[in-house]
């Protein structure tokens, strides 16, 4: 079953395609290799090598969608089709498309990977919020509301999960139990700059008002079960300075203030996805990783690489302790 798009986000989907590249002179989208195993959903795709693989490894892109489904549009605000890519770029995870777009060339070297790609903008969906006001928020993270003001938005949250986060999250689990993975990695691009104070409801930023972010950094507080992390401390030494060093091999990373990799700095995670799967099996590893936005904007061939390379050797690393 493939995910419901409305005639809007056709629209839209054209108009997000050229900021997309004029942010990062690529169409930063899933273009999945030929000939691999793609698994259509309501909510978007689990690709991998082909359809008996055995997976011990999901790859989660849950920011980087844009499209928009139907039962949305009667509920959006009348400030045009620009206005509103231009929100859904603001909020997409640079780099989530042509990293995916990457690593699935890598899919049948390395058929125990499956990729794991949520279609949807966080605007209407946000696949990696627990919390239903946190899921579909009046205000995005960034920018203005997309929203009708005025009427009972509850309602209209309801509406929009069922169509939206709320399959994603019944899949995900049924995907989980099904393969049984020993390993998630969850890809995510912020900001260049800090937003300072409060990031989100439930996501407080450590940094200063607009300070440069580190290049990357990685979660390992399990802020449901602080016995329980998302990773040991020897993985999460080992996976920050790995990621430090492929971030390093852009050129244009040099000449940036932050070349480092930290752990649980700027923010710690927040109630998400990966808190939620992890509760369903807690000997399960999780690597989530930030990119900086700005990496992928200035070096964009260069920073995929870098990113893919660092999944693919995640997964060795992974492997080489159990």
């Amino acid at each position: 079953m493939h995910a419901v798009k409305s005639p809007l986000s056709e629209q839209v989907k054209t108009v997000v395609a050229e900021l997309s590249c004029q942010n990062s002179g690529l169409f930063d989208s899933l273009q999945a290799e030929k000939g691999l195993f793609v698994r259509e959903l309501p909510w978007g795709k689990v690709v991998s090598a082909f359809a008996e693989a055995t997976i011990d490894t999901l790859v989660f892109f849950v920011h980087s969608g844009t499209n928009l489904p139907t039962e949305c549009e009667p509920f959006l605000n009348e400030k045009g089709v620009d206005q509103l890519a231009k929100t859904i770029i603001d909020n997409v995870d640079l780099g989530g498309g042509l990293v995916t777009s990457e690593l699935s060339t890598y899919l049948k070297k390395s058929p125990g990977m499956a990729i794991v790609w949520y279609d949807f903008t966080r605007l209407v969906g946000d696949a990696n919020r627990v919390n239903l006001d946190e899921q579909i928020p009046f205000v995005p993270y960034r920018g203005a509301s997309i929203w009708k003001a005025g009427g009972d938005f509850t309602k209209v949250q309801a509406l929009v999960a069922k169509q939206t986060v709320q399959p994603f999250y019944e899949d995900a689990e049924a995907l989980f139990r099904e393969y049984s993975p020993t390993l998630c990695i969850y890809f995510h691009s912020y900001d260049e700059r800090a937003a300072g104070g409060s990031a989100t409801k439930t996501v407080s930023d450590s940094f200063e008002a607009t300070a440069l972010r580190p290049a990357g950094m990685i979660f390992r507080e399990n802020p449901q079960d602080a016995k329980n992390p998302f990773l040991s401390d020897t993985e999460v030494v080992e996976l920050s300075k790995l990621l430090e060093n492929k971030l390093k091999t852009i050129e244009y990373v040099l000449t940036t203030e932050r070349t480092d990799v930290t752990i649980d700095e700027p923010y710690r995670a927040a109630a998400s996805l990966l808190t939620y799967l992890k509760a369903l099996k807690p000997s399960v590893r999780h690597l989530f990783f930030e990119v900086r936005k700005d990496i992928f904007k200035s070096a964009p061939a260069a920073s995929v690489q870098a990113v893919t390379s660092f999944i693919i050797s995640s997964r060795e690393i992974s492997h080489s302790i159990d």
